[in-house]
């Protein structure tokens, strides 16, 4: 993905904490945007306003960047879909995939 927006700030037991930098920067969003699958990129473009849009982007290119490594998996392989009661799941190659079946913990807020 070229260059990191993103990048580990903390780590604590089995949380790791991540920091994207959300500061306007035409090319990093265009890279983000590389990363988005087909309905990531519906949902993008449903956002009226720069800003909202570019965050979704940068935040959403830098957690699949994160599973990725850690599912170890490529991007191309990697889907999210979201349980009836909202909870969203991972999926590698159509099959649920939890991180912290591979790793020992992931949160994202």
């Amino acid at each position: 993905m070229g260059q990191h927006w993103w990048r580990t700030a903390h780590r604590t037991g089995a949380a790791t904490i991540v920091h994207v930098d959300l500061t306007p920067h035409a090319v990093r969003v265009e890279q983000a945007k590389v990363a988005l699958d087909s309905s990531e990129k519906r949902r993008l473009s449903r956002y009226r306003l720069a800003r909202p849009r570019h965050e979704f982007a940068l935040c959403r290119a830098a957690l699949r960047a994160m599973l990725c490594r850690r599912l170890g998996c490529r991007n191309d392989d990697l889907a999210f879909e979201a349980s009836p009661h909202g909870k969203p799941a991972a999926l590698v190659a159509g099959r649920h995939r939890s991180p912290s079946t591979s790793a020992t913990a992931a949160t994202m807020g």
